[in-house]
């Protein structure tokens, strides 16, 4: 395996950042770039899938 694709792994990070509670705490909002590109996910409840 070349160098420059063992290094691109690290490189290659994805997260979730900026969450956000709706004012009736039910519905969580947050940026996730799993992608490649910021978009806005949103979960309606605890253990629940966004």
């Amino acid at each position: 395996m070349p160098i420059q694709s063992e290094f691109h792994r690290y490189l290659n990070v994805r997260a979730s950042t900026g969450g956000t509670l709706r004012c009736d705490r039910r519905r969580l909002a947050f940026l996730n770039n799993t992608t490649g590109i910021n978009q806005v996910w949103t979960v309606d409840g605890p253990g629940l899938w966004p």
